[in-house]
Order: C-alpha cells, then sequence, then structure tokens
C-alpha cells in the first residue's frame, strides 16, 4: 500500500508492532474497501463517503475487547462530533483516543468535555497537542510517533552530501515549492550535487516546471519499502514545513530519516523541533537562503555531517522505536 501519509505509516507500524502483543483489527477507509489480513492484522476498509457512521457500524461488529482511535482531523470544533458515532459504538468497551495531527487552533470546549467524559484514556501525538487537549477534566498522556528500527538499517556515512531530496505532500503546508527552489539555487552553485523528490499535490505541476533542468528524480507516491529504500539513497532531506497543523504530532518522515542516516534540514515548527536540536541531530531552516546555507554548512564540514546522522540515530533508538511504544501501549491498555 502506498504510504500517502504519515500518519497512515505511523499507524500501519504501530498495528503491526501491536500484532505481538494482541489480536488487532483495523477500520480504515479507502478507494478498494472490504477486509484484508496479514499475521495478526486484519484490515477493514469501508467507503469515505459517511466514514464515521460506517466505521461505527463495522467497530460494533468487531466486538472489540478494546478500541484506540486514531484522529487525522485537524479542525478544532470537528474533532469530537466527527468522532462521535465511534465513540458512542461500543459503549461498555474500554475506549482509548489519539489526537495524532497537530490542531489548527485551540480545542473546543466540546471537544474537550467530551473526551474527558466519554474516553477511557486520552493520547496525544505531541507535546503542543497534549497541552492543547490536555484539559476539561482528561488526563492526556503522549504516545509519540515511532519507527520499526529493524525495517530501518542506519547507513554510517562519511559525511559526504551528494544527494538531497524532498519527500512529502507536494503542497503548501509542506513546503514543498520552498524545496524545489533551494534545489534549483544548489544546481546554480554545485552542478554535481543530484536530487529527487517524491509524493503528490496541488504543486506538483509547478514543482516539475521550476526543476527541470536540474538532475532530478521525480516520484509519485511510493510504498514503504521503495519510500525507505529512497530515504536511505539521500544524504539530505528539505523539510521546509510552513506550519505543523494538520500534520502527524512528529513528522514520520523526520524520524525515517534520523532512524536511517540521512540528515533532516527542516523548519522551525513542532513536527521537526519536538524530534531535532539544531546541529545535534539536523539542521533547523525555514526559508530558502537558510536551507541553502544548511547544504553549503553540511558539504563544508563533513566531520559534522557524520556525527549529526550517529547522534541522530541514537535518539531514535533512545525515543521513537516502535517495539517499545507498541509494549508501553499494551500495558497501559491492559492488554
Amino acid at each position: 500500500m502506498k504510504r500517502i501519509s504519515g500518519v497512515i505509516g505511523f499507524v500501519s507500524t504501530l498495528a503491526n508492532e501491536m500484532s505481538r502483543h494482541v489480536d488487532v483489527e483495523v477500520i480504515t477507509t479507502g478507494a478498494a474497501t472490504g477486509s484484508t489480513e496479514t499475521p495478526g492484522v486484519s484490515v477493514h476498509r469501508v467507503e469515505p463517503k459517511g466514514f464515521p457512521l460506517r466505521a461505527a457500524a463495522r467497530l460494533r461488529q468487531t466486538r472489540p475487547d478494546s478500541v484506540l482511535i486514531v484522529s487525522g482531523v485537524s479542525a478544532p470544533s470537528l474533532v469530537g462530533p466527527y468522532w462521535a458515532p465511534c465513540i458512542w459504538a461500543c459503549p461498555k468497551t474500554k475506549l482509548s483516543f489519539l489526537q495524532a495531527t497537530t490542531l489548527k487552533g485551540p480545542a473546543s470546549f466540546i471537544t474537550r468535555k467530551g473526551l474527558a467524559r466519554f474516553c477511557d484514556r486520552v493520547y496525544a501525538a505531541s507535546k503542543g497537542i497534549k497541552e492543547n487537549i490536555g484539559s476539561g477534566g482528561n488526563d492526556v498522556e503522549l504516545l509519540l510517533p515511532a519507527v520499526d528500527l529493524s525495517s530501518h538499517p542506519f547507513t554510517s556515512r562519511d559525511g559526504t552530501i551528494a544527494k538531497v531530496g524532498f519527500i512529502n505532500h507536494a503542497n503548501w503546508v509542506k513546503g514543498a515549492d520552498l524545496a524545489a527552489a533551494a534545489m534549483v539555487a544548489l544546481h546554480h552553485r554545485y552542478p554535481s550535487l543530484t536530487f529527487c523528490i517524491a509524493g503528490e499535490g496541488e504543486l506538483s505541476a509547478e514543482i516539475r516546471e521550476l526543476t527541470r533542468n536540474l538532475p532530478i528524480e521525480h516520484f509519485g507516491y511510493l510504498d514503504q519499502g521503495p519510500l525507505t529504500k529512497l530515504i536511505s539513497g539521500c544524504d539530505a532531506l528539505l523539510l521546509p514545513f510552513r506550519t505543523s497543523a494538520t500534520v502527524l504530532g512528529i513528522s514520520q518522515t523526520v524520524l525515517e530519516c534520523m532512524a536511517l542516516g540521512t540528515i533532516v534540514i527542516g523548519s522551525d515548527n513542532t513536527a521537526i523541533t519536538d524530534a531535532i536540536d539544531d546541529h545535534e541531530t539536523g539542521l533547523i531552516a525555514s526559508s530558502v537562503d537558510e536551507m541553502v546555507h544548511a547544504v553549503e554548512t553540511l558539504m563544508g564540514d563533513p566531520g559534522l555531517a557524520s556525527t549529526i546522522t550517529k547522534r541522530a540515530r541514537a535518539v531514535v533508538e533512545e525515543r521513537f522505536d516502535i517495539s517499545r511504544t507498541a509494549s508501553d501501549l499494551a500495558e497501559s491498555l491492559a492488554l
């Protein structure tokens, strides 16, 4: 299945790892409806139209022992109403709720009170999300995004910067146009650099035109295996997110880069800075000029580049290992 969002990447990884502890059934949506199974995980896809009602109906049929709702809804006033059918579907079942994406504004009173009233446990995918929804009487716990380290092997590097990429949605929020402009500027100064862009969005055509004279590969959305290989093949990734709103609490792409040994050059917002420390485990750069300067800094100091990759991997092993996350979650849910 193509990885079209960080939320899907995280939830898929979490479900697979949780299946080591319990049987997992995932209810989601997609172009193809129906059910599929992998060892320990059953995936039920329902039609997108009226998803909360259809998901609630399917949820009642599964008769689960415990339910975890993972919310990618980012409109503060809609989180509670959108998920209400699923929250009420199994009134006698232990219910937990994870707000995975950063909200566009303060959580509404209805959302906060509703989560406190109807959910046994409430989780947040970042400190900022926790602070936003953590009132109204509900005790919010952190459930941070994480990666499967066994499928993201670290690549030891000598600090050489030869290939720079952008891998994410090709839209304004993710700063795809800024990344492309930085690549054009870098090409003019360093013709030997190569580039890649993967992802789709409303800026795809504009970016292809802007970068048409560069030594660059363009990809759409990729399955997880090819995506991991592409990230690993880059020495640095440009991630100039303009905002953390609508983004997974901590960017899954950032964590994958850190695990694989690809240096993150990302903007100053919490989806990135909750994992990255500037000049320690990555570089913080938001504008085109800042990204160009960051790449030049790495090119001029291979020792720094090599050190950053090792430190970043150590942070992921300590804080963002999916095996530990799944084990802690299973214990938290008393499964």
